[in-house]
């Protein structure tokens, strides 16, 4: 008998999640609570895609996709964010591409990826199974994550705030949010679409962390320009997510002279290197971006994605990556 064949590999069925939480823990060291993993997978509207392995009716191998709606283009296209990849460390079944952990992740790829299913993958692994990823199922590199950080205590008395403009913090996510989406969605070419359906569920029915809505508005017509989605860590702040028009930039100089009138020590944010948004952080308010040591990467499945496309187009935010 093969090694593979004394495993089960299958889709996930109802009632596997203890058996997921039990494995996660066993890898990684910490407990997920049952109500994570209803947010972060059951009550994801758009679905549950997952695969493990079974040895002897115990989960032994997982990996899954968060589906998430992005914008390609003129278009809505279906991508996953893949997360969760685990083995537990007694059964590694196998060697090479006949390892157990592989078979089982190239199912899944083979089940839900490709033309007319999900369109692209895309991960912020790191070094190892970066690599594993590029020898074993087709990863590629995009580039190295890019973070932005302000350690400044205050702002320069060179910096003003824009008097146009006030900041709002909210508890419920405005309707406007859609309409400020419609403005905003042909500055990116290849995105999550961050509409209110998307931020309700990633941010505010989150069931452990708290996050913080800012709405940045006109201060005559209350006109919504932008919004920005925090979460405070050890007195540092860390932006997670924004939506703001170009041409209003400089609103978020008040979101940050208010920061700073807080005890925090640091403001982190990841954004594209060259993105509108990066060169006003960096240029307008004197945050320091580097290239991190981790890289985004990807496996495009739409012909008319190509990497380049990829590297030129791709935004993201902290929000994008599942540990924040």
């Amino acid at each position: 008998m093969k090694e593979i064949d004394k495993y089960i590999l299958r889709p996930y069925k109802k009632g596997d999640e203890k058996g997921i939480l039990s494995l996660f823990e066993k890898v990684f060291g910490y407990k997920r609570s049952m109500a994570f993993w209803k947010w972060k997978y059951q009550e994801n509207p758009l679905g549950i895609y997952a695969y493990v392995a079974l040895r002897d009716k115990m989960i032994v191998s997982h990996c899954a996709g968060i589906p998430v709606k992005f914008k390609l283009k003129d278009k809505i296209i279906t991508a996953f964010q893949l997360v969760d990849f685990m083995n537990h460390p007694k059964y590694r079944g196998g060697f090479g591409r006949s390892n157990t952990f592989v078979v089982m992740a190239n199912r899944f790829y083979a089940q839900y990826c490709g033309p007319d299913k999900i369109s692209f993958v895309y991960g912020f692994p790191g070094e190892r199974h970066r690599r594993l990823g590029e020898i074993m199922f087709g990863y590629k590199p995009v580039y190295p994550v890019y973070s932005l950080k302000f350690e400044q205590k205050s702002l320069p008395s060179s910096f003003l705030t824009d008097f146009r403009y006030s900041v709002i913090e909210s508890k419920e996510i405005p309707q406007e949010v859609d309409q400020l989406w419609e403005k905003i969605k042909d500055d990116f070419s290849l995105s999550v679409i961050r509409n209110k359906s998307y931020l309700i569920h990633r941010y505010k029915n989150h069931p452990e962390v708290e996050y913080r809505f800012f709405a940045l508005r006109k201060r005559i017509k209350k006109d919504l320009v932008g919004w920005v989605v925090t979460r405070l860590i050890d007195k540092t702040i860390y932006i997670m997510d924004l939506g703001v028009e170009l041409s209003h930039l400089s609103s978020l100089k008040k979101l940050f002279k208010l920061f700073l009138k807080k005890d925090i020590n640091n403001i982190i944010a990841w954004l594209p290197e060259n993105s509108p948004y990066a060169l006003f952080f960096e240029n307008e308010v004197g945050f320091i971006g580097k290239k991190e040591e981790f890289f985004l990467e990807c496996i495009p499945y739409e012909d008319d994605l190509t990497m380049e496309e990829i590297r030129k187009g791709f935004f993201y935010t902290l929000g994008d990556y599942d540990v924040y």
